[in-house]
């Protein structure tokens, strides 16, 4: 199963590159968050707020999953995203001790944080962000992968919004690494 996850991966990153052009900065599921920052415990708390108007995060709860302060489970690093050099956090959960409600089977959580405002959140296997812009700020990409397919989807920003939207999304076969052109 995990070769399997992992092909799925590196194919789905192979998309990614060959769908996005250059990669200035690249995260995915498996990474170490080890030496990350953790978030403040206020920001800890506004995120899992917000969440909460997302996901049902109860179940959790009551398992006892979210901590009281979910700030240890929670990090980020600054990641240059726009023209005027002002850094955004890339915020996501930490792989160990692991998050649950932040994950997928295979898929993270993660978020774009630029002067306190979320101008991004998402959830893939691998999160980019590319060196091509719109709007002053970098395109990003995603990729999720399914058992036989890996799409990759780009992020243009939207200055009317001011917050990232969905753009151009190309699917790959897993078993062959072929493109099998946009996604349907």
């Amino acid at each position: 199963m995990k070769s399997a996850y992992t092909l799925c991966l590196l194919f789905g990153m192979a998309a990614g590159r060959a769908f996005a052009g250059d990669v200035l900065f690249e995260n995915s599921t498996e990474d170490s968050t080890a030496g990350w920052e953790h978030v403040t415990p206020a920001f800890a708390k506004a995120l899992m707020k917000h969440e909460a108007k997302i996901q049902d995060l109860s179940g959790y709860a009551e398992a006892g999953e979210i901590p009281a302060d979910p700030s240890k489970r929670l990090v980020w690093q600054y990641v240059q995203i726009n023209q005027r050099r002002t850094p955004a956090k890339y915020v996501r959960p930490t792989l160990e001790p692991y998050f649950s409600p932040f994950y997928g089977a295979h898929q993270f959580r993660h978020w774009l944080v630029l002067n306190g405002k979320i101008i991004y959140e998402g959830d893939s296997d691998i999160f980019q962000i590319l060196r091509a812009d719109h709007a002053g700020m970098r395109d990003i990409a995603e990729t999720a992968c399914t058992a036989v397919t890996c799409y990759t989807t780009q992020y243009l920003f939207n200055q009317q919004s001011m917050r990232y939207e969905s753009g151009a999304c190309t699917a790959t076969s897993i078993s062959t690494g072929t493109s099998l052109g946009p996604c349907k």
